[in-house]
């Protein structure tokens, strides 16, 4: 019974174990293709394995493959909290609740379609898009560091009101090649 479990949690390791390595071969192929003919082919050949006579491997054996996968399973609810956070996410200001706002996320695209047009009225060539993460202000060339916070100065004093920019953690100047800087409206604001 235990080669039956180990078929519908990792069927090439179900067929490995029941010595048949030519069908090893084509098990890897069905359960890349699609889980479930990987899965009934080694339920199929597990199924021939136990009809042919064939045992359950030592307690030993299934003690190690049952910790191995319960040290997978706990490493998939730790690995997560501890890998980078994104940093659209790294952001956490005062008014977290208000920015997640639904209201906060429309100001978030009307300013973003303001920026667009205050950009193409001064004919600058950009792309605007709002994001979780504020407002980010594509280029299709590079640009510098000096030239993004000046860019993003402008667009902050020129467009709208402060009240507005509370709802916007910060804006990201982005251009080609590179992912950018993103800066904090509240700087350009004081």
């Amino acid at each position: 019974m235990f080669y039956y479990l180990l078929a519908l949690l990792c069927p090439p390791l179900a067929v490995a174990f029941t010595g048949k390595p030519s069908q090893v071969i084509v098990n890897i192929f069905l359960t890349l293709l699609f889980v479930i003919p990987g899965v009934l082919h080694a339920i199929a050949v597990v199924r021939q394995y136990y009809a042919q006579g064939g045992q359950d491997p030592p307690k030993a054996v299934r003690n190690a493959v049952y910790a191995l996968a319960g040290i997978g399973l706990l490493a998939s609810f730790i690995i997560p909290k501890l890998s980078p956070v994104p940093p659209e996410e790294r952001f956490e200001p005062a008014d977290i609740w208000e920015m997640k706002s639904y209201k906060c996320r429309q100001i978030r695209e009307m300013l973003a379609n303001d920026v667009l047009a205050y950009l193409i009225e001064k004919g600058i060539d950009a792309d605007v898009y709002a994001d979780r993460g504020g407002i980010v202000i594509h280029f299709p060339k590079k640009m510098s560091y000096e030239a993004c916070r000046l860019m993003a100065k402008l667009v902050v004093i020129e467009v709208d009101s402060p009240k507005e920019w509370r709802c916007v953690p910060r804006v990201r100047c982005e251009g080609k090649d590179y992912v950018g800087w993103a800066f904090e409206p509240a700087e350009f604001l004081e």
